[in-house]
């Protein structure tokens, strides 16, 4: 029957044999070729042989003989993204937004594609307006990437007071989500809040004690404030956790040549 073939092409997909995959796809569609489940195990199957415009044929099919094509198009929408770039995928989940106006789920992946094109606004018009909208439709860890992304992208646009908000929210959701600490330290960074990203920073050291960002910013930081010896400090733990990035190092170098510079000055006072 088509579902058990379906199924085992499901199957075939999950361990990494596309060919069988295609093979049960093409033997259900020989039988029913309006079958829109089969022509998507067959489009995820090219993708996975790479054959991106056999993937794209076989969505289109199975948009074209599904009742509720919604998820296939942002499928497709997102393998757009993948063999044509970013412009031609925007496009697409503009369209989208426009077929299915205040759909949730649309709504977050085209703010997705905003900032990657660089569109800090609509980004964070179209991540609000899926918060907004949202009656259940996004899961738990999309409600918090987007909470992330909208608080990222006003922090870029020089609105740190909103930022915090959203960024709040997503550690409200998730207390392990280092990024959304990171994010919240850098707005209250840019309001001169100094001890409340200092606290926000080593809050993540204390959850994520081997992930050298929380140090680096808590050094800049430091730094920012001529505290120049625990910038130090900080900026070598960082490092240590980063032996190989390339700005860490360059920071710590500048940081321990100024802290000598420092010093001497302090020498000299004294004597």
């Amino acid at each position: 029957s088509p579902a058990t073939l379906e199924n085992r092409g499901r199957l075939a997909l999950a361990v990494k044999d596309p060919n069988m995959a295609i093979q049960c796809a093409q033997a259900i569609l020989s039988r029913e070729p309006e079958y829109p489940p089969a022509w998507q195990l067959l489009a995820r199957a090219f993708q996975e042989v790479d054959q991106p415009l056999e993937a794209l044929r076989a969505l289109d099919h199975a948009v074209a003989c599904s009742p509720e094509p919604k998820i296939l198009e942002m499928e497709r929408a997102d393998l757009l993204h993948r063999t044509q770039g970013i412009e031609t995928a925007l496009v697409a989940w503009q369209e989208l937004a426009e077929r299915y106006p205040g759909d949730s789920l649309v709504l977050a992946g085209l703010a997705r594609l905003e900032v990657e094109a660089g569109n800090t606004q609509a980004a964070v018009q179209a991540g609000r307006q899926a918060l907004q909208a949202d009656l259940g439709q996004l899961a738990p860890e999309d409600k918090l990437s987007l909470n992330c992304l909208i608080g990222q992208q006003l922090r870029i646009a020089g609105q740190p007071e909103e930022a915090i908000s959203y960024l709040r929210d997503a550690i409200h959701q998730e207390t392990q989500h280092i990024e959304a600490y990171l994010e919240l330290g850098r707005a209250y960074q840019e309001l001169r809040q100094t001890s409340q990203a200092l606290s926000v920073y080593k809050e993540a050291m204390s959850i994520a004690p081997k992930n050298p960002w929380p140090y680096y910013h808590a050094g800049i930081t430091l730094k920012d404030c001529k505290d120049y010896a625990e910038a130090e400090n900080l900026l070598r733990r960082a490092a240590q956790l980063a032996p190989r990035d390339v700005n860490i190092h360059r920071q710590l170098g500048a940081l321990v040549a100024l802290n000598l510079i420092h010093n001497r000055g302090t020498l000299n006072m004294v004597e």
